[in-house]
C-alpha cells in the first residue's frame, strides 16, 4: 500500500483510556412519539435501529408533536457526531456505532443512544474515534462487558469509558480515518449501484414478464393465459434411505431469495427420513413457505441434492413450450405471490396451508414461442450476472476494509504523515 510507512516502528502508541479521549457522553430521554418518521420541519426521535444497520438511517425516528414531549427532547443530532446504542435486545448490537454525515437538527436521541463529545479536538480526531469503536477488537470487548437479562442487554458508561486503546498523535489519527473513509465511500457507491440496477431490473421485469414490452422480431404474436396445471408436472424422485449415506441438505429463502445449501449430514443424524432428489431446472416449492415466496428453480449447483418431503419438485410437461428461467423470473413477480396467496387457506399467515391442485388451477401469461421465453430470460439473466459481479465487488471491499482496520488501528500497519504536521 502507498500509504504505508515502512521507516515507523509497530505499535509504539501510547495506551490511554477511552475517558482520556471522550470529555463526556450524552444520552437522549424517553419520549412519546408516533408510528409515523419526522419530516424535516418536525421533530422527531431516533429508534434504536436508526444506528445498528452500520450506517446512520435518519429515516429511523418518531415524529414527536405534543408540545410537553417536545420540550422533553434532547441531545440534538449533528455533523460528526458519533452515535452508540447502550442497551439493545441482542447482545451483538450493544454499542452499534455510526458517525453521522449531515446535520439533523430536527432529531434527537432516545434513551437508549449515546453521543460523544471529545476531551479535545486538538489532540484527537473524531471520525478515527469512529473507526476505532467499530474495530472487531473494541466491538468484542464492548459486548463482554455488556450485562443485564437475555431479552436486554446494556453496557455502562464507565465500562466503556474505562477501556484502554492506543492513541496515535492526529495527524497519523487523521490520515488512518482518510483511508478508512475512501473504502466506506467505496461501498457505499457499490452499495447504491446494485440497488439502482436491481430497482431497473425489477421495472423491466413488469414490462416484460407482462408483454406490455416485446422485441420487435415478436410482435404481433399475443399472449395467452394458461393453466399452471398444462405447463407443469410433478416428479417425486424419493430417496431410497440408507443410515450411512451422505444427504447434501437444501432450502429455500423467503421472497425468492433462490436455493441454498443447509448443511451436510449423515442419514442417521437425520430426524426426518423423507427426502427427494432435486436437479438443475426443476420448479421447487417450499409448501409450508410457499406464501412467503419460498420457490424457486433449482441452479446447476445444487443439482442432485437433496430437499424436504414436504416440498413438491415439478417439470415442465413439455420443454418445447416452457422455459424453465422464464417461469422463475414469473414466480418473482407480485402477480404471481397472489396466485400462492389464494393457492393457501389458513386463519394466519404463518400457519397457511398450501393446496397444490389450487395452485395448479391458477394461469399465467406466456409468450406464443419458446424463442422470446428465451429471450427475456436472457435479458433479465445478464442484469443478474452484472448485479451478481457488483456483490463480488462489494464483498471484496469489505473485507480490504476489515483487513485495513484490523493493520491501521492496531498499529501493525503504519501510514505516512507528515513531518511538519507531527511537530505542531
Amino acid at each position: 500500500w502507498a500509504f504505508m510507512d515502512k521507516t515507523a516502528s509497530r505499535n509504539n502508541w501510547p495506551r490511554v483510556k477511552l475517558s482520556r479521549i471522550i470529555q463526556r457522553i450524552d444520552s437522549g430521554v424517553s419520549v412519546n412519539g408516533e408510528a409515523t418518521p419526522a419530516s424535516p420541519s418536525q421533530l422527531g426521535v431516533l429508534k434504536v435501529s436508526s444506528v445498528t444497520s452500520g450506517r446512520f438511517d435518519a429515516t429511523k425516528n418518531k415524529v414527536v408533536t405534543h408540545p410537553t414531549e417536545q420540550a422533553r427532547l434532547k441531545s440534538p443530532v449533528n455533523k460528526g457526531d458519533i452515535l452508540m446504542t447502550r442497551s439493545n435486545g441482542s447482545a451483538d448490537l450493544v454499542g452499534a456505532c455510526v458517525c453521522v454525515r449531515d446535520d439533523h437538527a430536527n432529531l434527537f436521541l432516545s434513551d437508549k443512544l449515546w453521543k460523544f463529545v471529545l476531551n479535545d479536538e486538538t489532540k484527537d480526531d473524531s471520525e478515527w474515534l469512529f473507526y476505532l469503536l467499530t474495530s472487531a477488537p473494541i466491538r468484542q470487548r464492548i459486548i463482554g462487558a455488556s450485562s443485564g437479562s437475555v431479552g436486554m442487554r446494556n453496557v455502562s458508561k464507565t465500562e466503556l469509558l474505562g477501556m484502554p486503546v492506543g492513541r496515535p498523535r492526529l495527524p497519523e489519527q487523521q490520515k488512518i480515518a482518510a483511508i478508512l473513509s475512501t473504502w466506506d465511500r467505496a461501498i457505499e457507491l457499490t452499495e447504491k449501484l446494485i440497488a439502482a440496477k436491481q430497482k431497473r431490473k425489477q421495472a423491466l421485469m413488469q414490462q416484460l414478464l407482462t408483454g406490455k414490452v416485446r422485441f420487435k422480431e415478436f410482435e404481433g404474436k399475443p399472449w395467452t393465459q394458461v393453466r399452471l396445471g398444462k405447463l407443469l408436472k410433478e416428479v417425486k424422485r424419493s430417496v431410497q434411505w440408507d443410515d450411512d449415506a451422505e444427504y447434501h441438505l437444501l432450502s429455500i429463502r423467503r421472497r425468492s431469495g433462490g436455493m441454498f445449501d443447509r448443511e451436510t449430514k449423515i442419514g442417521r443424524d437425520i430426524l426426518t427420513k423423507v427426502m427427494k432428489t432435486t436437479e438443475a431446472g426443476d420448479f421447487v416449492i417450499a409448501r409450508m413457505q410457499a406464501v412467503h415466496g419460498a420457490i424457486t428453480v433449482t441452479p446447476p449447483a445444487c443439482h442432485g441434492k437433496h430437499v424436504s418431503g414436504s416440498y413438491s419438485t415439478f417439470v415442465a410437461k413439455d420443454p418445447e413450450k416452457l422455459h424453465m428461467p422464464f417461469l422463475n423470473y414469473v414466480s418473482q413477480t407480485r402477480m404471481f405471490y397472489r396466485s400462492l396467496l389464494l393457492s393457501a387457506y389458513g386463519v394466519t399467515i404463518e400457519k397457511m396451508t398450501f393446496n397444490l391442485p389450487w395452485f395448479l388451477d391458477e394461469k399465467i401469461d406466456l409468450p406464443p414461442t419458446l424463442e422470446e421465453q428465451k429471450r427475456i430470460g436472457d435479458v433479465l439473466v445478464t442484469f443478474e450476472d452484472e448485479n451478481r459481479i457488483l456483490g463480488q465487488r462489494l464483498h471484496a471491499l469489505k473485507q480490504q476494509k476489515k483487513g485495513l482496520m484490523q493493520q491501521l488501528l492496531t498499529g501493525k500497519v503504519r501510514v505516512k504523515v507528515d513531518v511538519e504536521s507531527v511537530k505542531a
